[in-house]
């Protein structure tokens, strides 16, 4: 094993599977390995490299098996920080179900539980980490392990792997109410549609864990997820609803840098979002400070007037936005802007006057 004792331990794993020894205790309860064939010894087939024996072990699994263990990958391989590779039952099985119905074949959560207890008792890949009744929380047992089972899914199979985890989020997360919960899988479906190659659904997914990031005050998570739209947003044809959108998702990731302190990368990202709408930039910098200030003003009013009026902005046509540049683009977006606070306003203007 040269010292590595992942090695031994998976090497331990094949013996034991091939009932080449056991462990058996004595009566003072310490643990032997006894040879139960030592003739097979001789002929037992060693794996030089530790990813290639992690590969073997899941080439020698049942096609079932293999199959839950390379859904749990896609879902351990998005979800968060790498020191934590968990995974559902609940998930699990709704990704399960949502890929046998498109191929025809069944499946069930109790089979589903005793394909995982099969993984855990018997093959020892993953562990239970949490049992509530309600669902139960596996893991890896090693992260190795589990980037070997997402390496060995094809390409095309992986991102419909992805796509169905995705939708399957999106059902769920419907229903939940609270909002880091409710954050949390918004970020997860973001991440599952860029991992799907589709880049419409990843622009909108993203889009909104952004926004969910800058309610909850994630500032830093709500640039990242504003970024990663942009850059499906940069794939996909750009036709004028389009473009519109765009620029809406070039304000907010200009709110969220204007909250990080970001105060240059800001200014640059909302001047992007009035060039997606064909308006002329000032020249000047008084100029751009005055136009940000005066949209920001009018939108104040438009809010107050559609309060009174009970008058909804989303009836506004697309054309007469364009040509009607900034102030309409706010007036249209009124519902869905974040609320910016006056002090970032005003960071934002003295950081503008300054550069004078």
């Amino acid at each position: 094993s040269e010292g590595n004792p992942l090695f031994c331990e998976r090497l331990m794993d094949q013996l034991l599977e091939k009932n080449i020894v056991q462990i058996r205790d004595d009566e003072l309860g310490e643990h032997h390995v006894v040879v139960m064939s030592p003739e097979q010894l001789n002929w037992v087939h060693i794996e030089q490299d530790l990813v290639a024996m992690l590969r073997s072990r899941l080439d020698a699994l049942i096609a079932s098996r293999q199959r839950t263990l390379k859904l749990a990958a896609c879902i351990a391989s998005v979800n968060g920080m790498p020191s934590n590779p968990a995974f559902t039952v609940y998930l699990l099985n709704a990704a399960d179900s949502s890929w046998a119905q498109q191929h025809g074949k069944e499946s069930n959560k109790n089979k589903l539980e005793e394909t995982l207890v099969a993984l855990e008792k018997e093959h020892k890949l993953i562990e239970c980490l949490e049992d509530c009744g309600v669902d139960k929380v596996y893991a890896f047992k090693s992260n190795l392990f589990r980037d070997v089972v997402y390496r060995s899914i094809p390409f095309r199979e992986r991102q419909v792997f992805h796509s169905i985890l995705a939708r399957t989020i999106d059902l769920h997360q419907r229903h939940v109410l609270a909002a880091p919960y409710r954050q949390r899988l918004l970020e997860m479906s973001a991440d599952h549609y860029i991992h799907s190659g589709e880049d419409d659904f990843a622009f909108k997914a993203c889009v909104e864990a952004g926004m969910s990031c800058l309610d909850n005050n994630a500032d830093q998570r709500a640039a990242e997820y504003l970024q990663k739209a942009l850059e499906a947003f940069d794939r996909l044809p750009q036709t004028k609803q389009l473009r519109f959108h765009g620029a809406i998702c070039h304000y907010r990731l200009g709110i969220a840098y204007l909250r990080l302190g970001l105060l240059h990368m800001s200014r640059q990202t909302i001047e992007q979002s009035l060039v997606l709408l064909g308006v002329t930039l000032p020249r000047t910098n008084i100029g751009i400070t005055l136009t940000i200030f005066s949209e920001r003003m009018m939108k104040r009013l438009r809010k107050k007037r559609s309060q009174q009026n009970s008058m909804s902005a989303s009836s506004a046509n697309p054309r007469q936005l364009q040509n009607q540049g900034t102030s309409a683009f706010l007036h249209a977006t009124d519902e869905t802007l974040p609320d910016v606070p006056d002090q970032d306003l005003n960071r934002l203007l003295a950081h503008i006057y300054t550069s004078l």
